[in-house]
């Protein structure tokens, strides 16, 4: 009898630390390297490690004033790895000053995203129209959609950029089945 206690208690402690857990994780919501959300596995990778990137020929990224934004995107074609990474371009000179002073927020289809945890990557953009065609240095967050599942979907990004103020950025796309 008091072997079926001791199990019947491991068991109800081993209960109470998974839902404990599972609380934490629904409470804090934030989405981390290799997790779901609505069925899309979020992975850290850069766009070099991906099939196509959101921005560019799918969405407009570019946002030069402060403002709430909300724009609509093209149809995205499945895809197994699709970057949703933003950021800032600038000099490299610039970036270094401007990034550590700046503030960021990321939601995937509404979940918020724990962007520290994706880390950033840096490429060049040569040439960049939005730069009055000279080359400029683009930090962006590491962030990729893995098998985006069909239909539509959400990426928000919020952030701060002194002395430029608040961006509140907000793109609806539609992966095609």
């Amino acid at each position: 009898m008091s072997r079926l206690v001791v199990f019947a208690v491991g068991c109800l402690a081993a209960l109470v630390i998974v839902a404990t857990a599972t609380a934490t994780q629904l409470r804090t919501g934030t989405i981390e390297p290799w997790e779901r959300v609505h069925g899309t596995l979020v992975v850290q990778h850069t766009p070099e490690r991906a099939d196509m990137a959101l921005f560019g020929y799918y969405c407009e990224p570019d946002i030069t004033t402060s403002a709430v934004v909300r724009r609509t995107c093209r149809d995205v074609p499945r895809t197994k790895r699709l970057f949703v990474g933003y950021g800032m371009w600038d000099s490299k000179t610039a970036i270094a000053k401007a990034w550590n002073k700046s503030e960021w927020s990321m939601w995937i289809d509404g979940q918020p995203v724990s962007l520290d945890r994706f880390g950033t990557t840096d490429r060049t953009l040569y040439k960049y129209p939005a730069a009055g065609g000279k080359d400029v240095t683009l930090r962006e967050w590491s962030v990729v959609l893995s098998r985006p599942s069909p239909g539509r979907h959400t990426i928000r990004y919020r952030f701060r950029l002194p002395p430029q103020g608040v961006v509140d950025a907000t793109w609806t796309f539609r992966v095609q089945a």
